[in-house]
């Protein structure tokens, strides 16, 4: 239903909008601030609501060579753009979190309920709430997660994920993330989530020269999982 504004944002995103994603370890203040890679995968598979987010991280403050992987909850990336607007403050009259009395929703996606109520796109949309997203498109509440790996001495340019069968029987889910890790030295290195951690279980060697890992692509085939690698 998002075909941009009738009068503003023409042909333009009206649901777009953005929340700062913060990997950070608490203990040690570590903060990794450049996403190199990204890959979705959902813990019960059919279920939307189990989304998670794995971001494959670097810091442009650590002098030596240090990757993190952060895993991101879709409830938790519904929370932020669910909350504040972030409003630059220009003089102390100014709110700095404004919170709108506008409706919809500024930047909300058109649900059925509101089709029924008489808004069937985006074109329907008030022309102030239109205006309010286009000035507002940033939420103030980040999306934050403590890593799940931290590697020194290696630079990880690639993931992906999958899940292999789980037996813990006090486990919510019954399968469990393994993640693929691809160099910038041409490695391969394979973990497996544990809690709230992630362990490093295989190393491997895929080139005899350093060469990158550009491309990881996972295909599920009948009696297994087949690992592509370019």
């Amino acid at each position: 239903g998002d075909v941009g504004g009738l009068k503003t944002l023409q042909k333009r995103w009206t649901t777009f909008l953005k929340a700062q994603l913060v990997c950070e370890n608490p203990l040690t203040g570590a903060r990794y601030n450049i996403l190199r890679d990204m890959f979705t995968l959902q813990r019960d598979p059919g279920s939307r609501s189990s989304t998670r987010f794995y971001g494959l991280f670097t810091s442009q403050w650590e002098r030596d060579e240090v990757s993190a992987v952060c895993a991101y909850n879709l409830q938790d990336v519904s929370q932020a753009l669910a909350g504040f607007y972030k409003e630059v403050k220009r003089d102390c009259n100014k709110p700095v979190y404004p919170e709108p009395a506008l409706y919809p929703r500024p930047g909300a996606c058109l649900t059925s309920s509101l089709k029924a109520e008489g808004f069937p796109n985006s074109l329907s949309l008030p022309d102030k709430v239109l205006t309010f997203v286009r000035d507002h498109p940033l939420m103030e509440q980040p999306v934050q997660a403590r890593p799940l790996l931290e590697m020194k001495g290696t630079k990880y340019i690639k993931i992906a994920v999958s899940l292999a069968p789980l037996r813990l029987t006090s486990s919510e889910f019954n399968s469990t993330p393994i993640l693929y890790l691809g160099t910038d030295q041409g490695e391969l290195h394979r973990a497996v989530e544990v809690g709230e951690r992630v362990m490093l279980i295989e190393e491997t060697v895929l080139f005899p020269s350093e060469e990158p890992i550009h491309n990881i692509q996972l295909d599920q085939v009948r009696g297994g999982l087949v690992l592509l690698l370019l």
